[in-house]
Order: structure tokens, then sequence, then C-alpha cells
């Protein structure tokens, strides 16, 4: 009897806990719903440069991004005498409200999504081309940063639920 009690306690016990396959799944559908809302953010944690050096980076660089507004806060590319002008901007934080969004399958299951700022100069690196982020299923994603007079800056990191507070693109004309 007690043999039959212990296994009815460890079965009962191991329907309970989720899979790790249910918590991939669970996960996988999170990062579904993010990246079809259009309000998510991009937190880097490591940053490559064009030279083909990397480094680590603290908690803090994000990219927030909603389908009409972006918030960049990169400070590497500041701290490298990067400013951005034609971008409202204090500190090291830009935000950009003309810029067309697009949304693609990516062929790995995830997306790839392509930001193309619109009369956005960055003064030591040109004009901003594009950025590109790239999202597998599970939210890891690479950001590259593509201009006129620079080698792409790409960074390393995930995406998680929307921090920024945006001010409506129309009240800030």
């Amino acid at each position: 009897m007690v043999v039959f009690a212990l296994l009815f306690f460890i079965g009962k016990g191991a329907t309970a806990q989720q899979s790790p396959q249910d918590d991939q799944n669970i996960k996988k559908a999170e990062v579904a719903k993010l990246v079809n809302s259009g309000r998510y953010t991009f937190a880097a944690t490591r940053i490559v440069l064009p030279k083909g050096t990397g480094d680590t980076l603290s908690r803090g660089y994000v990219l927030d991004i909603s389908r009409d507004t972006m918030i960049a806060h990169l400070p590497h590319l500041a701290e490298q005498g990067v400013m951005i002008t034609g971008a409202d901007s204090s500190k090291s934080n830009y935000t950009f409200t003309r810029f067309s969004y697009r949304v693609a399958a990516a062929k790995n299951g995830g997306w790839l999504v392509t930001i193309v700022p619109r009369q956005v100069e960055v003064t030591a690196l040109g004009v901003v081309k594009k950025v590109e982020l790239s999202i597998n299923t599970l939210g890891y994603a690479t950001l590259t940063l593509t201009a006129s007079k620079h080698s792409p800056v790409s960074y390393y990191g995930y995406i998680k639920p929307h921090i920024a507070d945006f001010t409506p693109a129309n009240a800030m004309h």
C-alpha cells in the first residue's frame, strides 16, 4: 500500500510540472506575440565593431521599438564620438519617428525586422541606411546598424516586452 501511495504521489507531481518542450513552446508563443504586436525592446548584451572586436555590454543598452517610434540607447556609439543629428536626443538616447518598418518571415522560422530611417543623419557614420533586427523563435536577436560612411555595427541580445513610454508621433511635431 505504501508503494502504491508513493507511486501515485510521484505520478501526480510529474504531471503538474511543465516539460522543457512546453516551456520552449510558451516562449515561442510569447516572442511571436511581441513581434506581431510591433512593440518590444531589444536588449543588447554584446557589441561587435566593424574590425571584428567585440565587447560584453552591461544592462541598459536597448532599442525600444513600436511601429511609429524607435528609441535607441546605444551609448557605445556615442562614446566613440558618433553624434546623431536630425533626431531628438538627450545624452545617449535618440528618438526616431520618421522611418519605414517592415517585418518578414526568416528561413529559420523567426523574423527579419527592417527599419529604414528617413532624413536622419549621423555625422560620424554618414546617413543611417538601415537597422536590421534578426529575431529567432526564442527571442534571441542580432541588431545590425548600417550607415553610409561606416561598416555595419552589430549587437547581440534578445527581445523582451516593451519598456519605453512613447510619446505619440503626432504630439512631437
